[in-house]
């Protein structure tokens, strides 16, 4: 079986253990303030910190039970034990909620609740700069995903069930020596593009399961090839954006992987010279409505209405 519980994590009683929270993708944070010890880790300004802002909190048997609730699929935090105090824990994670990239001169905000940039955290930085990062660390765990990537264990088309209420305990790396000084956290060119491969590697496994969601009656082995290939062959055209590589993968899937070759209505309007790219999506929008079958004159519009929602939806 992959993957814990919150119990199961907990029960090796020792250090205190803690909730992080992101308010942008847990719409329930102020269920859990104000019950247990928190903090928010953004600086603070004598004013209310924002609800949508990431908090700290310590867990008792209540914020158990209520966070073992919580949908993983919304990527809400992590959990954590941890012999430190809570204002170490947040000077400690201050210090990352910035961060410095080779493609930006001035600091970004660097979102690393979120556990899947956390996963990718862990298996992109600089073995000195991750053992830096974990310090805290007693023990570390993630919300179970199928988006977390092959490590996690689970396919991108897995069941609800086989991850709900679950959690992806990560390796820690050995302990790392006091750190001196006060460093800006700034990565590296090699560690930026670790980054980006990961990124593009779950946003294939996204979009894997999105086409499961429309087409359940399609072979996984399918499904999995159409994610795969989308972005390279949408990529010809100029289609990089989720939205166009979303449109072009739906349409591999209702008129086959090389549609773009054997279709010549869809040749054409892919390869429309004077075409700017979104003149090109939106040709290739209406050409796979009218190219959809007769018989069923609304299905086309209804996959695209379809796409809209799962946008909204935030599965990501």
């Amino acid at each position: 079986m992959v993957g814990v519980t919150i119990d199961q994590f907990l029960s090796p009683k020792g250090s205190p253990a803690w909730l992080v929270l992101d308010g942008v993708n847990c719409p329930d944070l102020s269920h859990f303030l104000g019950r247990t010890a928190n903090c928010c880790f953004y600086r603070e300004t004598g004013q209310k910190q924002p609800i949508h802002a990431p908090w700290m909190i310590s867990i008792d048997d209540k914020i158990s039970e209520m966070a073992s609730f919580l949908p993983n699929d919304t990527h809400w935090g992590f959990i954590f034990t941890s012999h430190w105090p809570i204002r170490d824990l947040r000077a400690h994670f201050r210090r990352y909620t910035m961060l410095k990239t080779p493609q930006n001169e001035a600091p970004v905000y660097f979102r690393f609740y979120d556990p899947r940039v956390l996963f990718d955290l862990s298996h992109a930085l600089e073995a000195e700069k991750l053992r830096m990062f974990m310090r805290p660390f007693d023990r570390l765990a993630l919300p179970l995903s199928p988006l977390l990537g092959e490590r996690c264990g689970l396919s991108p088309l897995a069941h609800h069930n086989e991850f709900r209420s679950k959690f992806l305990t990560l390796p820690l790396p050995p302990a790392y020596p006091p750190e001196s000084g006060s460093q800006s956290f700034q990565i590296g060119t090699a560690e930026y593009r670790r980054f980006e491969s990961l990124q593009a590697r779950r946003a294939e496994r996204k979009l894997a399961r999105e086409l499961h969601l429309m087409a359940r009656n399609r072979s996984d082995t399918e499904i999995l090839d159409i994610a795969a290939a989308a972005p390279a062959r949408a990529a010809r055209y100029d289609l990089t954006s989720v939205r166009q590589i979303r449109l072009f993968a739906n349409c591999m899937l209702k008129f086959g992987i090389t549609f773009d070759e054997s279709h010549p209505g869809a040749r054409e309007v892919l390869t429309l010279r004077w075409a700017s790219v979104r003149e090109k999506f939106v040709a290739l929008q209406n050409w796979y409505t009218t190219a959809s079958d007769k018989s069923y004159p609304a299905q086309a519009s209804q996959d695209l209405d379809i796409w809209d929602q799962l946008e909204r939806m935030r599965i990501s």
